[in-house]
C-alpha cells in the first residue's frame, strides 16, 4: 500500500501476508481524515479481486494525507512486519526530496524511482534503489520493474536483497 504521511510524503508499505497490510490498514483508517469520496471529483475508489470482479466501492475518501509523520508512519510498517520504500523520490510531488528536501538517512528499507529518474542520482543515497511503474491505472502496472538477485521468490529474500545479506541484491531494471 502507498501511504501519504502527515507531511504529504508517499511511503509504500511491503506486507509478507495480507494479515499484516490489513494491520496496517486498519491504523491508516485510523488516522486519515474524515470525509466521503466524491466520485465526480476524485474518480471511483473501486473494490476488486485477484480476477479482476469489482466487489464493491470504497465510500471513504483515501486521497487525503494520515496525520502520521515520515517516521511514525515507517515504524507501524516495520511493526507490522513490512518493508518501507520511500516512494518516487525522484518526483516533483509527494516524495521526500519534494516536500522534505532530502531523504532522511536510517528509516527507509529502500527509496523507489519512478520510470523516469536515473538510479546513477541515486547510487550514494545510503539505501538500496529500487524502479517501479508507481501505477494508478491498470495499463501503468509494469511500465518499470526491478530485477532482484534472490534464492526464492520471498519476503524474506527481498529483505535480504534490500539490505544486500548473503549474495541477495538489486540486479537492474527494466
Amino acid at each position: 500500500m502507498e501511504v501519504t504521511t502527515a507531511e504529504e510524503v508517499h511511503v509504500l508499505a511491503l506486507f509478507a501476508t495480507l494479515a499484516d497490510a490489513g494491520e496496517m490498514q486498519g491504523k491508516v483508517y485510523q488516522r486519515l481524515q474524515e470525509g466521503e469520496n466524491d466520485p465526480r471529483r476524485f474518480g471511483y475508489q473501486v473494490i476488486v479481486d485477484e480476477h479482476e470482479n469489482v466487489l464493491g466501492m470504497n465510500e471513504r475518501l483515501l486521497l487525503g494525507a494520515t496525520d502520521m509523520d515520515v517516521g511514525t508512519t515507517v515504524d507501524y510498517v516495520h511493526r507490522y512486519g513490512g518493508l518501507a520504500v520511500a516512494s518516487h523520490v525522484d518526483r516533483p510531488a509527494f516524495s521526500c526530496t519534494s516536500q522534505l528536501g532530502f531523504i532522511p538517512p536510517g528509516v527507509f528499507d529502500a527509496v523507489e524511482l519512478s520510470p523516469y529518474g536515473k538510479a546513477e542520482d541515486y547510487a550514494d543515497c545510503g539505501y538500496a534503489v529500487i524502479r517501479a511503474s508507481d501505477a494508478h491505472r491498470p495499463n501503468d502496472v509494469g511500465a518499470a520493474f526491478t530485477v532482484f538477485e534472490l534464492a526464492a521468490p520471498t519476503f524474506e529474500e527481498l529483505k535480504m536483497a534490500l539490505a544486500a545479506k548473503d549474495g541477495r541484491h538489486v540486479a537492474g531494471y527494466g
